[in-house]
């Protein structure tokens, strides 16, 4: 692909914080004016990178691997504060949303060059107002970038497509360089890291919540470039000399280096193998083949956590990587306990063993829903856990004690959480609300609850899913083995003895309030 070199300066990255609104009003400016395109921008990344195509793969595994993490992190705790979120977002002023999302933009892209030049790749996710003028927009479009599947960290990361972009990548995948394909790859991904972080980043201030501390890899090869790089030096003699005068320029060239060298200052060395930072005084080992036969940095905290990562690592150790080795070697580090995402009450949530399986068939959950199946998910002995009351209190814990029973709830319940079916959706909720009734507990245990959860958790009208219970219900009465529907095909000699562990009703009607 012939060079393209870029004509302009991008925003200063240490502007961000020190003067975010005429660094945000820098940034509409040139999106506005159309230059910073995908061809440029990969142009740019090519002709700047100075450590080689192999380090250029060390990076891009390790962007991919972080990602993933990021990505996790995220759907977390996005999860554990929609409601809250939901509900204050809708009501503020558009001046509050503002406040917050130009926080998390500023913030973020702060904290390190390729951060900042990233906004350029965003095309219009990554807009002040666009995100702050509809409250719907920002929290429709946090809902489409959570990952189905919280109960682990992802191993490739989700990406979020873009006509110009996707055109231009395809191009190139079709024929570029090997150079320009990973550059490519690593431009777009580096793009959804930045808006994944922005969205967190904005939402957590608006909470008034602590925001996650941003670790920056330290370098190899000297200081990060800086904002200009892409133009040749002559040009850009001229172009500030031209602009602002030869002491202006001057000035602004010295300011650049004192803030490159202070973003350099807070990079860190971290452990390969998990997420512990190296600390004053401290020098971690580095993989020693690695550094004498490819000049590659692998640093690890100890032997032990070495040992630990080279079923991952030895697949390049020593070796020139390419595309299926990056990937195939960036594995999300291991959290170390106490260290996850946390929920509001301070209980961490760490990957899980999944009780309930991901979504399919392009369901997608609704936040409330993903938070029942991570509690599922961290207590695989509970079956369901419904409101029984108006109280955030009133919540109980369904555990079925005989196992053809449970066995039989839990492929209705799966289903219904994996695929959105309203009619296993149904059945799940007419077992609890019949067994209640039945048990003559709809007095302490108020069904009408338990079916406003429901509703809520699949985003589904409640007048539709009590109608519906109310028909599976005449098909109960209906049934010879007094059998609710959710257990049809199960054995009735099961049935019968699972009656005759407790009095039931047979006869009682659901009745919903309203």
């Amino acid at each position: 692909m012939p060079v393209v070199a870029m004509s302009f300066e991008l925003p200063k990255t240490q502007h961000a914080l020190a003067a975010p609104e005429k660094w945000n009003q820098d940034w509409e400016t040139l999106l506005k004016k159309g230059l910073i395109t995908p061809r440029v921008c990969l142009s740019d990344l090519t002709n700047t990178w100075r450590l080689g195509i192999d380090e250029m793969y060390h990076s891009y595994s390790v962007l991919h691997s972080s990602t993933c993490e990021i990505q996790y992190r995220v759907g977390v705790r996005a999860m554990h504060y929609y409601e809250r979120l939901e509900t204050a977002w809708m009501n503020s002023t558009r001046q509050e949303r503002r406040k917050h999302v130009l926080i998390g933009m500023s913030t973020v892209c702060s904290k390190a060059r390729n951060l900042n030049d990233a906004r350029g790749y965003c095309g219009d996710y990554v807009r002040l107002e666009k995100l702050s003028r509809e409250p719907a927009t920002f929290l429709d479009f946090l809902k489409t970038l959570i990952l189905d599947d919280l109960s682990k960290v992802p191993g490739t990361p989700r990406y979020i497509p873009h006509a110009e972009w996707d055109r231009y990548s395809a191009k190139i995948e079709k024929s570029g360089t090997e150079m320009e394909k990973i550059c490519m790859r690593y431009l777009i991904i580096l793009r959804t890291k930045l808006i994944y972080m922005v969205l967190e980043f904005s939402f957590l201030s608006f909470l008034g919540e602590p925001l996650p501390e941003l670790t920056v890899l330290k370098q190899r090869g000297g200081p990060e470039p800086d904002d200009t790089a892409g133009i040749p030096l002559e040009v850009l003699k001229k172009m500030r000399e031209l602009n602002l005068g030869k002491q202006q320029s001057k000035k602004v060239i010295k300011e650049d280096k004192i803030a490159q060298k202070a973003r350099a200052s807070k990079r860190e060395v971290i452990c390969t193998g998990c997420p512990k930072m190296q600390g004053p005084g401290e020098s971690f080992q580095q993989c020693q083949r690695c550094k004498e036969r490819m000049d590659r940095d692998i640093p690890y905290c100890s032997r032990e956590c070495q040992v630990n990562h080279w079923k991952h690592h030895k697949i390049i150790c020593g070796k020139p990587m390419n595309l299926e080795t990056a990937i195939a070697s960036a594995i999300p580090k291991v959290t170390p306990p106490g260290q996850e995402p946390s929920s509001p009450n301070g209980e961490a949530d760490g990957a899980l063993s999944p009780n309930v399986p991901p979504p399919k068939d392009g369901f997608k959950r609704s936040f409330a829903l993903m938070k029942h199946v991570q509690y599922l998910n961290k207590y695989p002995k509970v079956d369901l856990v419904v409101r029984t009351g108006p109280a955030s209190a009133n919540v109980t814990q369904i555990d079925i004690p005989y196992p053809p029973v449970q066995s039989m709830f839990r492929i209705v319940r799966d289903a219904a959480m994996t695929t959105g079916s309203l009619i296993a959706v149904a059945m799940v909720c007419h077992y609890v609300a019949w067994f209640f009734v039945a048990k003559g507990m709809e007095g302490t245990y108020d069904i009408d609850c338990i079916a406003e959860q429901m509703a809520k958790e699949w985003e589904t009208p409640v007048e539709e899913l009590k109608r519906t219970v109310l028909e599976l219900h005449e098909v109960y009465l209906e049934e010879p083995y007094n059998r609710p529907p959710i257990m049809s095909n199960l054995d009735p000699r099961h049935w019968a003895a699972f009656l005759a562990a407790g009095p039931l009703d047979m006869e009682k009607r659901i009745v919903f309030k309203d």
